[in-house]
């Protein structure tokens, strides 16, 4: 075999291996109906004050490699979760604070105690 044969040989041969490297990783292509790398038509993020029920309306964009799927859900879901719970006090305690005696007050809130 020839040098410049040779060289080109093992060129080929780099090339080839890098390729089948860089689809082992996933980074050259993507799963049919992937959406990495692409916007949401009309992206949704959490308000300044969200609510349990706005989580499950949050659409982010994703790109390559992005973040794992099964985290993100995991961690909204937690999230949901602790926006339910804290509004479910949060109810608690209005309506607690509601039956109070003097809950009738100006502005909702209860006059301060005079004994």
């Amino acid at each position: 075999m020839t040098t410049p044969v040779w060289i080109a040989a093992v060129l080929v041969l780099v090339v080839a291996v890098a390729a089948l490297a860089a689809v082992a990783v996933g980074r050259v292509i993507l799963a049919p109906g992937d959406p990495a790398g692409q916007a949401p038509a009309h992206p949704v993020l959490l308000p300044p004050r969200p609510r349990a029920a706005d989580v499950d309306r949050v659409q982010l964009a994703t790109s390559v490699p992005g973040y794992q799927r099964d985290q993100v859900d995991a961690v909204l879901a937690r999230l949901r979760e602790a926006l339910a719970e804290d509004e479910e006090r949060i109810a608690e305690l209005e309506a607690e604070l509601a039956c109070r005696p003097g809950a009738e007050r100006a502005g909702g809130t209860p006059a301060a105690d005079p004994g």
